[in-house]
């Protein structure tokens, strides 16, 4: 966690704003510089504006890691984790409160506002002692499941892979430093990857002109369409994860609904991510026709972002004849290729580098992922599939 990071968080600066200015490149000194109508234009709100320009001291860095390790990084009164989180002062700093532990808490941005609603004296209103108590049992919740969920991920027999489609070629262009599986996953068999010519001794994805695997039919319907392809798309899935989790992606989902915040953060070039429903087009103009091309879209009043992608490397037949066919809600990584005006919308080009139906990019571990749409549960993931 980097000291701007710290200081944002811990003047009440939401999780997912602050991670996107300190990829942007700004700093606390660079923001407190701003006028305020810049900082709103960045999003900003008055009582973020007041406490960047007064010199409060920071919460300390391992109070804030604890804090956010035990809470999981979720909000303890809903614990709905596809929510962005801010960290509370349960007694107010303005009112004497510090910044020790005791006096933190982890509340997604809507409870956050209720916290704040009369001192606790609405009937929709959050109170001190209604939150401490929302803490401690959130807490230790949040440690079962986190026990729980990393046995799963360990099992062979419930891991999949947490990506639908990735862009392969591209993937690999962009991976320069070796990767290690998180926790050296027993879903796959890098033994076996290796032997095969897959994989390097790395772990790094071989050319597929490379792969040795003797196939008892012609691989013709996707690339991972092998007797070790789960692994393989697994081990990829992985990858990717580690990739956008150290390479700094904008979250931009917040900003489609302006082009001017878009233009405040975004360039050619710029790593983004976004969730929403995606629209999907089969057989995109200038593109080869056949069954493999696919554009998809996101439009808002002032924002549309435009990609193609290419279904023979989904990570799955079901992810390619159904999940990424259907008009769904996504969560989409990229690299921006464009930005261009079109009448009185900002049109965003983007090359996607993976395609996940519940991957979030704010949580705190490997293992979050949307509430109800949980990856590593292949069980219910394969019943998903036979009711789509």
């Amino acid at each position: 966690m980097t000291t701007t990071l710290e200081a944002l968080l811990s003047r009440d600066v939401p999780q997912v704003l602050a991670d996107n200015l300190v990829v942007a490149g700004y700093t606390l000194g660079k923001l407190a510089a701003l006028d305020e109508t810049t900082l709103k234009l960045l999003g900003l709100h008055d009582m973020h504006i007041t406490a960047i320009r007064q010199e409060r001291p920071s919460i300390e860095k391992e109070t804030l890691k604890q804090l956010l390790e035990e809470s999981w990084g979720v909000c303890c009164v809903c614990e709905r984790r596809e929510r962005g989180i801010v960290i509370h002062h349960i007694k107010e700093w303005s009112d004497g409160g510090t910044h020790e532990e005791a006096n933190l808490a982890v509340l997604c941005l809507f409870d956050h506002e209720r916290a704040h609603l009369s001192g606790g004296h609405s009937k929709v209103a959050l109170s001190q002692s209604e939150i401490r108590d929302h803490k401690k049992n959130w807490k230790a919740k949040a440690k079962s499941i986190r026990e729980s969920y990393n046995q799963t991920q360990l099992s062979l027999n419930t891991r999949s892979a947490r990506w639908l489609w990735v862009h392969f070629d591209q993937f690999l262009e962009l991976v320069e430093q070796p990767f290690r599986l998180y926790q050296k996953s027993a879903a796959v068999d890098m033994g076996r990857l290796r032997k095969y010519g897959l994989i390097d001794e790395n772990g790094i994805i071989s050319p597929v002109s490379e792969w040795q695997e003797p196939l008892d039919k012609e691989r013709r319907d996707y690339v991972f369409d092998s007797s070790a392809g789960r692994m393989l798309a697994i081990h990829i899935s992985d990858m990717l994860n580690s990739f956008v989790r150290n390479a700094g992606f904008l979250d931009i989902t917040e900003m489609l609904q302006s082009k001017k915040c878009i233009e405040n953060y975004v360039s050619e070039g710029s790593f983004v991510f976004f969730r929403s429903q995606v629209d999907i087009l089969q057989n995109p103009q200038n593109y080869p026709k056949d069954k493999y091309w696919v554009e998809g879209s996101v439009s808002t009043s002032e924002v549309k972002l435009k990609f193609n992608f290419n279904l023979m490397t989904s990570t799955s037949m079901t992810s390619m004849r159904t999940h990424l066919l259907r008009v769904a809600e996504r969560s989409i990584v990229g690299q921006v290729v464009s930005i261009t005006p079109s009448g009185h919308k900002t049109v965003v080009g983007i090359t996607p580098l993976g395609i996940s139906p519940d991957f979030l990019l704010h949580d705190p571990s490997l293992g979050d992922w949307v509430d109800g749409a949980d990856n590593s549960d292949f069980e219910a993931r394969s019943r998903r599939a036979r009711v789509l």
